[in-house]
């Protein structure tokens, strides 16, 4: 997982930095004709202010647009919107007055996509009761990390299930009731054991997210729970290790090359 991408914007005189959610290997490029921005009625309030002088730090857009993906036999659409600001990009010497001029850039930061970004590699082996609340996750990223959070931890959630872990406990006088996620992952198999202390950590995110919790999970907060659930998924669903491991295993019987 790329963390810069996750919380990157674009320009028009950059390369975009997001892959195609549909086939997964073009890279997106900007609809130049579709972009469409305009400055907000807060900023125009400000602007007013300095009496028709142009301050760039303190304009903000709200924009939309369309991508498409680079590999033209996907060719897929997405629709994007959000907000932009004026950042500096550089600046330029003025040889008359001796001074350097700042270089301005609309950068555009997304609040939506649709359909959604691939935010974290899924293994094709992942189940659905998995991969639903994940993607639905991938969709709330850039405008609620609480939300995002909060179907991330639906998705481990669904994770114990999928390990048989149950979801009731028994009481004293033998009834069923509800059982935490705490006390699931605490009762994960034995051969699922090493994620542990990774699902309690998703989870703490993850209750910061659902929870009436003082505390909000920042963007930082929200892309440490994908890498760690992207590490779990991985190995469980598309071993990679135990794959490569039995090749060397193989090779290392045969002492060179299968006969």
């Amino acid at each position: 997982m790329d963390r810069k991408k996750l919380t990157s914007y674009f320009s028009l005189n950059e390369r975009v930095p997001w892959l195609c959610p549909t086939c997964k290997s073009g890279m997106l490029e900007i609809i130049k004709p579709s972009l469409h921005k305009k400055i907000t009625k807060q900023s125009h309030n400000i602007l007013a202010r300095y009496n028709g002088q142009w301050i760039p730090e303190e304009v903000e857009y709200r924009y939309s647009c369309l991508f498409r993906c680079g590999n033209h036999s996907c060719d897929e659409v997405i629709s994007s919107s959000g907000v932009g600001y004026i950042s500096i990009v550089g600046y330029e010497y003025n040889e008359n007055e001796e001074y350097q001029n700042p270089v301005y850039d609309d950068h555009f930061y997304p609040k939506y996509f649709e359909p959604a970004l691939n935010l974290v590699l899924i293994p094709d082996n992942c189940p659905a009761s998995i991969q639903e609340p994940f993607k639905e996750s991938f969709k709330l990223f850039f405008s609620s990390f609480g939300a995002a959070a909060n179907n991330i931890r639906v998705a481990i959630e669904a994770f114990l299930t999928e390990l048989k872990v149950p979801t009731e406990k028994n009481r004293k006088d033998g009834s069923l009731t509800f059982m935490s996620l705490h006390e699931r992952i605490n009762n994960i198999p034995q051969a699922y054991i090493e994620y542990k202390e990774m699902l309690k950590a998703i989870k703490w995110i993850g209750n910061s997210g659902s929870h009436n919790s003082n505390v909000k999970p920042k963007v930082e907060d929200v892309i440490d729970a994908y890498d760690l659930i992207e590490h779990i998924l991985e190995d469980v669903y598309a071993p990679r290790r135990k794959r490569l491991s039995a090749i060397a295993a193989r090779i290392n019987n045969n002492k060179g090359p299968g006969k």
